[in-house]
């Protein structure tokens, strides 16, 4: 009777979990590891690995990256977790390693988890996740290219912005949410909205981005109001208007403290700290970064504390050294044990890949490629996996296909034509390359540029509305 009692409690708290938006996140994450607790000390491996979804979501909003992807991936692992579930994932592991600056193991579990979701899956709930997560990753990218400071930029050098990447991955971004599962609303209908707001500010379209975040309603104090004011400040700060900024970004400073998400915290400290510096307030400015500094360093001690009940919690490997590091995107693509502190990518990466696009259409192997970098094939075999996260194979494949994908957007070129640049001879290889890299077939995507064409030469300018 009391083990039954027991195992009541830990439904309850994983039941509940979802109920409790307004309560701080650390007092959410002591009841799941609790939960967490009892479910593998009776045995119930998938109400456990559950709970360890539930834990990856509010260790991503507590700011505690590797933790996140620790209990993630200790999900993942799972062989009876529901495909919904690995869906679910996406979101927390996905924002973890994009603050990490690690985009291209982002990548990797996408094409992870969307390999098992196309083969079994037809539920349009999933599929809308699943696009969900996509689009926000092709908006960082967009959002790195432009050299927009930001959090997820903090890796990159000064320098222009590369204008293709950014109309690239904003046009891949819009046509994830014009998809039929997005457009159908749903659970993923708020963020959706947010997500286009944050793309036309990107394009700096200020009579689109600030009225979708304005309309939008959410309860005060909770998470939901945290995240609609700092995107309204975000937007605005990157629209040239600061001091405007400044304002939404100190109404989500005081939700901040109800929810307590050190995620958000850390987020709304360094856009002050951008905004004090355009309006020429250097001191406020400094000691906003003091701040950001602060919290940063105080995250990267929780980590520790997380990572230890973590592994008490859901049993060993969770929180050792390895244990924690081992895997965090796939189980092909092991990073190192420094994941945190990686050091700068070697050359040969970027030259591998310069040699792949200059030669086209002749395609040249490894070891051409090699040559041309100056190194070993097992070198760039090696720095693929450190660097990107993801196989040599699988690295030159996107760049082929990012490369198309500019192609199919900025010229008139035939499918077929394209697929002959990139070096394909066979037109169903290409199709599907492009398919697994960009998540639709090419001939999709070409309709889906000429209906974007078609709606903006309908629209009437100003001169013909007056």
């Amino acid at each position: 009777m009391a083990q039954r009692d027991q195992l009541l409690k830990a439904r309850f708290l994983l039941a509940a979990d979802p109920l409790g938006e307004g309560r701080a996140v650390a007092a959410l994450i002591d009841d799941l590891l609790l939960g967490l607790r009892i479910f593998r000390a009776n045995h119930r491996s998938t109400e456990a690995a559950r709970c360890l979804v539930r834990l990856s979501e509010r260790y991503m909003t507590a700011g505690l990256d590797l933790a996140a992807l620790a209990a993630g991936r200790m999900a993942l692992d799972a062989p009876d977790l529901h495909l919904d579930d690995r869906i679910r994932l996406l979101g927390p592991m996905c924002t973890a390693l994009a603050h990490q600056m690690r985009m291209p193991a982002a990548w990797a579990l996408i094409e992870e988890v969307g390999a098992a979701l196309r083969r079994v899956s037809r539920d349009s709930e999933a599929w809308a996740r699943f696009e969900l997560a996509r689009a926000a990753m092709h908006f960082i990218e967009a959002l790195r290219a432009a050299r927009v400071p930001s959090v997820y930029g903090l890796d990159l050098a000064e320098g222009p912005a590369d204008a293709a990447g950014v109309e690239l991955h904003l046009l891949a971004c819009e046509r994830l949410l014009d998809s039929p599962p997005l457009l159908r609303g749903g659970r993923a209908g708020e963020r959706v909205t947010q997500l286009r707001a944050l793309c036309a500010a990107l394009r700096g379209d200020a009579a689109r981005a600030v009225p979708l975040l304005e309309d939008m309603a959410c309860a005060p104090q909770t998470l939901g109001a945290v995240v609609r004011a700092y995107n309204l400040g975000w937007c605005l700060r990157v629209l040239g208007r600061p001091a405007e900024a400044l304002t939404w970004l100190e109404r989500a400073a005081g939700d901040i403290r109800a929810v307590a998400s050190g995620k958000a915290a850390l987020m709304v400290t360094y856009d002050q700290a951008l905004c004090l510096a355009r309006l020429e307030r250097p001191a406020q400015a400094f000691e906003a970064l003091a701040s950001f500094v602060r919290q940063r360093a105080a995250l990267f001690d929780a980590e520790t504390q997380a990572l230890r009940a973590l592994e008490q919690a859901g049993g060993a490997r969770a929180g050792t050294r390895r244990g924690a590091m081992r895997s965090l995107t796939t189980r092909e693509a092991l990073p190192p044990d420094d994941v945190g502190l990686l050091g700068s990518e070697p050359p040969c990466l970027a030259q591998a890949e310069r040699a792949l696009v200059q030669q086209l259409p002749r395609r040249l192997g490894m070891q051409a490629l090699a040559a041309h970098t100056g190194v070993s094939v097992r070198t760039l075999q090696q720095a693929a996996r450190r660097f990107r996260g993801q196989t040599l194979g699988a690295l030159l494949r996107r760049r082929l296909m990012q490369e198309a994908l500019q192609w199919m957007t900025t010229t008139d070129l035939t499918l077929q034509e394209i697929a002959a640049r990139c070096a394909y001879r066979d037109a169903s290889a290409f199709s599907r390359d492009f398919k697994r890299v960009h998540g639709c077939a090419p001939s999709v995507h070409r309709e889906w540029l000429r209906r974007q064409a078609a709606q903006e030469g309908a629209a009437p300018t100003a001169g013909e509305q007056g």
